[in-house]
Order: structure tokens, then sequence, then C-alpha cells
């Protein structure tokens, strides 16, 4: 951050920094992902701790310090308080923020970023009845819209190779190219010693980049793709978790 100057933020993380001050992680609205230290925190005639929890959105005044710039007033917008109350919803609002903070960087001002964020709190927020497959669904649908946002966009419409739509049957996800494959590209002809051809799956480097994919996950992926489709849908725990292991593995690859 060039200049001091005033922001929206969302606090995703704070510790201990020195003996009485707090070092927060923040996206904010104007300047993107910061540090900043809050002087004198841990002190009991601190009011302005109460504004900066982590989950919280809040305005702030950033002073530019020398090494860290610094938190020089501050004023809680949303504390998220359904979330706070909701062991279910603190759980999957953390792995939504913990995924955020992996992948964002620091100092690069993106405001569709912080209105993303800022909406699937809410949605989690004010959603009523939330329980573990809603939260489950809640996570892939911010995870892809996050990914897509940032330039990692699943293909998942046809074939990455042949560029025809998938067909039933035996797929892949490649985690290396992001996107489908279908069964009959996953494969190549070499020929052998003998003169004769035989099939083999891709070579060892581009073969360990590749999962096989499940029918409905590819189903179930692009549904939650889309913006406008909505949640309220009933999925079975086996394809949430498919399409949840294999998000979690894209993420490890290209992180």
């Amino acid at each position: 951050m060039g200049e001091s100057g005033n922001t929206k933020a969302i606090i995703l993380d704070s510790r201990t920094y020195r003996e009485s001050d707090v070092l927060l992680s923040v996206f904010t609205l104007d300047f993107g992902r910061l540090n900043l230290v809050v002087r004198g925190a841990k002190k009991s005639s601190s009011k302005m701790i109460g504004h900066l929890e982590p989950l919280t959105r809040a305005k702030l005044m950033i002073i530019k310090g020398r090494g860290f710039d610094y938190v020089g007033g501050a004023l809680g917008e949303n504390s998220f308080q359904g979330i706070r109350e909701d062991l279910n919803k603190l759980f999957y609002a953390g792995k939504i923020v913990a995924l955020f903070s992996k992948l964002i960087k620091e100092k690069e001002k993106d405001e569709r970023l912080f209105l993303l964020l800022n909406h699937y709190l809410e949605l989690i927020d004010q959603e009523l009845n939330f329980n573990k497959d809603q939260g489950e669904l809640f996570f892939l649908k911010f995870s892809l819209s996050f990914l897509s946002e940032i330039g990692y966009k699943p293909e998942m419409g046809a074939c990455l190779r042949c560029h025809k739509r998938l067909e039933k049957g035996l797929n892949y996800f490649d985690l290396q190219a992001g996107g489908v494959v279908c069964g009959k590209c996953a494969k190549i002809k070499i020929n052998n010693f003998n003169g004769e051809d035989k099939e083999e799956k891709l070579s060892t480097a581009n073969q360990s980049s590749l999962l096989t994919i499940s029918n409905n996950c590819v189903i179930i992926v692009r549904y939650l793709l889309d913006l406008d489709n909505k949640l309220k849908i009933r999925v079975s725990k086996k394809v949430i978790k498919e399409a949840s292991d294999l998000i979690k593995k894209f993420v490890l690859y290209i992180n």
C-alpha cells in the first residue's frame, strides 16, 4: 500500500505480534490483501480489537508505517454473528477463508474477489438449518467460483484434447491442464519392439496428473460452475466427497 487511507476489509486471521500488539491478515476492497499491526490491542484499555476479530467485515483507517502498516481506527460493519453461533457454519466459513488466504496474492486490489468472499460469508451467515451436507456444497461452489475468478476455472464441458463433448463412461480430470480428458484421449498408441501397436496410458509425467472422474461428479461440478444455479439440490455424499477431493487435489497442484 503506497499511501494511508480508508477502506472496507474482511479480517482473515490475527495473531499476537510483540508483547501487546496484534498482527492482522486482511483483504481490503481498495488495496487487496494486507498485513496490518494493531498497536496495543492486547491491553485491557484497547477498544479497537473488538471490531477486528477474524471473520468480521469492518471499515479501517490504515496508517502507513516504516515496516508494517498499522490500523489507526476501526468500525465493525458485520460480525457475521450467525456464523459465530453455529459450529457447522464456523467450520465451513473457516474452510472458505483458509482457501482464499492460501491462493490470494498480497497487495493486489480485486474488488470482485472482495465481493465474492463477502457474498459467501453472508450466505452462510443467513442460511437457516445449516448442516454438514449444505456446508460441503457451499464450500464446493465457493471453491469453483473463486478458482474461476483467479484464472483456474476447470474445463468440464468438453475433452481438453479432442474437444468433443464428454460421453458417459471412463473419463479423467487432468490436474496439470485443469480440465476433463475423455477415456479415448487418455490413451496413446505406441509401437513395441516387435512392431505391434498396443494401448497405454499417457506418459508417466502426464499420467501422474490424471484422476478418474465419475459421470455424476462431472455433472455436479458443471452445475456448481454455473453462477445462476442454486444450492437447494440433493447430491449423494459419495459424489460430494469425490468432488471435494478433486478440488482439494487441484488446489494443491496449482498452489
